[in-house]
């Protein structure tokens, strides 16, 4: 055996400190390049890089156009953070072999780290047009666009990458997260159908396919893919992100926080599982445990991806604990982020004529033009716009479609579908639409496309309706809202363009109204009908409170979330620990459908507010059903939203400044009795001649609230 092969098999076979002695030995005697390379990568991976470094630079005077010793040595400048030279001996290196992806692709990684970023992107790109069939390398380019939010270029690289090795499922995994996310739903599931039964079988495009069918709300299907995967894959935190979503999608909120938490013990530093997790926690009441996941104090908000901005924003304007000096400052972090990748204000950039005799024309732009309450409350704003004066149009970007999609699909003049539509490119269709005022219904709430305003495509941009708090955006001229709604802000929030609207910004009119009846019981019953998230402890104690104080009383309580048979238990023993009586408890079953739902406030007599974020549709809903409901006039909109309707029907006497004052209303109502059907249908009566149910009002001052600014623009 050679002394060469001696080194060779020293080498391979582990014997660290005899390769070195035998690659010296050669160095002495018959030395090659490779013996040289061989030997500087022993010392390099020793981490003796000054020995290994002198070693090259020795040699590169011998053999200066050696591929592999300059690859080695640039490797081992890298090391050392002597960057200058390891980018010369790189490049030295790429123009020895052109067609090596390897010294691109290191090359190209050290300009990222130097944030020499389009420099990296441009080596990246001309490597791809000289060797188009290095599929790998187009993999590469992908993936470096996606890193920089070039959304679309890298899916382009990546469809053309599969071209090249049209078996590669890494490729096709990432075609398939990129249609998601571009919300191209019809490509995905062409590219997903062309696919063998093996490719299928991968995990990487079981799992972007899960994902896709989250987004396009076939939920059972997503779920049965994700439970696999996160037994295959537990370290993989988006297979937990996504199950738990599907857990959310069906309002099963613990199920989802036992998925997230599972998630987290194998991910325990994952941000994302932490955010989803805070949520979910939120919506059990268990704020103070969601603000130590939330990491408020950190300062880098401006990285932070949009979903865990909304969250914080929801959160702490749902809670009403964060202060809203740290929700304006990271908003407007964002903002600026986003404005730095934006080419805003768009709208100036367009020739636009006057408004003289035409149309004015509006959109309102949300992803809850469903069954769902922002379209039930905009039903009645859309029908009594003046059609002669006014063009209506939707822009719907959410996924569900149902027969009150329709309904407000009708009152529009123009709809359009953006679900699968990116942000810049609803920017550009608001702009190339010319349109005069966009109302946004969903600020921080999920589905929201709010980003795409941040680049001005509209003259006049409002949010109103589907998010309760400011945006603090200085992209949105104002926020529609009410005297009474505004009087609970907080001196920050004042501060923000509001916009009143007399008589109470929003309108209700039920679409499926049902027959009043009352149900026979022998006792006096409160209620409430709230999501049971805003059911925290202290408002279930005072609550068991106000039973305990009135005779012969008992609560019922009735929200979606009891689909979750523990979320159920959890809300009956916590009113059982707060001192009721079970029967003094009634927890009606979910039931489906929106007159079968209504038909249920026969159950109760009195309606209970909760606090401090508030209900809003249960209020209107009760009222229409002839249920008077007591609330407390708090803090922040949350804490306002049924005082506001309570005020535009005209009964402000069931608002409380204070838990004694909302305490001796409620004795108040129950010293009254039963409420039968009489006084229901009076109460009804009422609601129908009220403001409440006057969208003429509010759709006639939202017009001339568009028309005020757009003459102050010199657009009219």
């Amino acid at each position: 055996m050679t002394l060469r092969q001696r080194a060779h098999s020293a080498h391979m076979n582990g014997h660290i400190k005899m390769a070195k002695e035998l690659y010296r030995e050669l160095l002495d005697t018959e030395c090659i390049a490779e013996d040289v390379g061989n030997l500087g990568s022993l010392l390099s991976d020793e981490n003796k890089l000054d020995e290994a470094i002198t070693l090259y630079e020795k040699y590169l005077t011998i053999w200066p156009n050696n591929y592999q010793l300059l690859f080695n040595a640039a490797n081992t400048y890298i090391k050392l953070r002597i960057f200058d030279k390891a980018i010369h001996l790189l490049k030295l290196t790429i123009k020895l072999k052109p067609q090596a992806l390897q010294p691109v692709l290191k090359l190209s990684n050290l300009l990222l780290h130097l944030k020499n970023n389009q420099q990296a992107i441009n080596l990246l790109e001309q490597f791809c047009k000289k060797n188009s069939k290095q599929g790998l390398a187009w993999l590469e380019l992908g993936a470096t666009y996606y890193k920089f939010k070039l959304i679309p270029k890298a899916l382009e690289a990546f469809n053309y990458g599969s071209k090249v090795l049209p078996d590669h499922c890494g490729l096709i995994a990432n075609r398939l997260t990129l249609s998601k996310e571009l919300k191209q739903f019809d490509q995905a599931i062409e590219i997903y159908e062309s696919l063998s039964l093996n490719q299928k079988a991968n995990v990487h495009i079981k799992g972007a396919w899960a994902g896709i069918l989250l987004k396009m709300e076939s939920i059972e299907e997503a779920k049965i893919i994700l439970k696999e995967l996160t037994e295959l894959k537990p370290h993989e935190a988006s297979y937990w992100i996504d199950l738990a979503a599907c857990e959310k999608a069906h309002h099963n909120n613990l199920s989802c926080q036992k998925k997230l938490k599972k998630g987290l013990i194998f991910n325990p530093n994952n941000e994302t599982l932490k955010q989803f997790l805070a949520q979910s926690l939120s919506e059990s009441g268990e704020i103070k445990k969601a603000l130590q996941l939330l990491d408020l104090e950190r300062q880098d908000w401006d990285k932070v991806p949009d979903e865990h901005i909304f969250n914080v924003q929801f959160i702490g304007a749902a809670s009403t604990i964060i202060d809203s000096k740290i929700l304006l400052n990271i908003t407007k972090s964002w903002e600026k982020e986003k404005e730095k990748n934006g080419i805003g204000p768009i709208w100036q950039d367009t020739i636009r004529e006057n408004i003289g005799n035409r149309k004015i024309r509006i959109a309102y732009l949300s992803a809850d033009f469903s069954n769902h309450p922002v379209s039930r409350f905009l039903l009645p704003i859309l029908k009594n716009h003046n059609k002669e004066k006014v063009d209506i149009i939707g822009l719907h970007c959410g996924y569900k479609q149902d027969g009150i999609t329709e309904l407000v699909a009708t009152q529009c003049n123009q709809w359009i579908n953006l679900a699968q539509v990116d942000d810049m490119t609803i920017a550009r269709l608001i702009c190339d639409h010319k349109i005069d005022a966009v109302i946004e219904l969903g600020g921080f709430t999920g589905g929201s496309r709010l980003s795409a305003l941040i680049h001005k495509p509209a003259p006049i941009q409002l949010s109103y309706l589907g998010y309760f708090a400011p945006t603090y955006l200085s992209c949105i001229d104002g926020w529609i809202g009410d005297e009474e709604l505004f009087g609970g802000l907080s001196n920050i929030d004042k501060q923000e363009k509001l916009i009143k609207i007399h008589g109470g910004y929003m309108a209700y009119e039920p679409v499926r109204l049902p027959k009043i009846e009352k149900l026979k019981s022998k006792k006096i019953s409160f209620g409430s009908f709230n999501n049971s998230r805003k059911l925290n402890n202290k408002c279930i104690n005072f609550f068991s409170k106000l039973i305990k104080s009135i005779p012969n009383s008992q609560i019922v309580i009735k929200s979606i979330t009891f689909l979750e048979a523990e979320e159920k238990e959890r809300i009956y023993q916590s009113f059982i620990k707060s001192g009721l009586k079970d029967d003094q408890i009634i927890l009606l079953d979910w039931i489906e459908g929106t007159k079968a739902h209504m038909e249920l406030y026969k159950w109760i007599d009195i309606g209970l507010d909760t606090f401090p974020y508030g209900g809003a549709t249960t209020t209107a809903e009760a009222l229409w059903m002839g249920v008077p409901v007591i609330t407390l006039a708090g803090k922040g909109m949350v804490g306002r939203l049924s005082s506001s309707i309570l005020k535009s029907a005209g009964c402000e006497e069931w608002i409380a400044q204070d838990l004694k004052d909302y305490e001796n209303i409620a004795k108040s109502l129950a010293l009254k009795g039963q409420r039968e059907v009489e006084r229901r249908n009076e109460l009804r009566h009422k609601i129908s001649q009220s403001n409440l149910a006057n969208g003429k009002r509010v759709s006639s001052q939202i017009e001339d609230q568009i028309m005020q600014k757009l003459n102050l623009l010199g657009l009219n």
